[in-house]
């Protein structure tokens, strides 16, 4: 999965989790976690109701925190078998 050539840190992980994600899930996640908008001004942002932000805020928290350690969990068996 990962290029043998290329040394893989945590952040790394995170922004491979990030880009794994759906735009409407990476969205929302910027919208709400890095700008701090609420769920009514993200749905004002993205014409969703401020129900469906918070719905999907939720699957996008999910699916990154999956991304995430499904990636680490990863590299720490590589490493442990000696792969990289």
């Amino acid at each position: 999965m990962l290029d043998d050539d290329v040394t893989f840190m945590p952040d790394d992980a995170l922004v491979i989790a990030f880009r794994s994600l759906s735009v409407p899930l990476r969205e929302v996640l910027f919208w709400t976690e890095i700008e701090e908008l609420s769920a009514e001004e993200v749905g004002e942002l993205l014409d969703l109701a401020p129900s469906t932000v918070s719905s999907l805020v939720g699957q996008a928290r999910q699916g990154l925190r999956e991304a995430y350690f499904a990636l680490i969990e990863d590299v720490v068996i590589d490493l442990r078998d000696g792969s990289n």
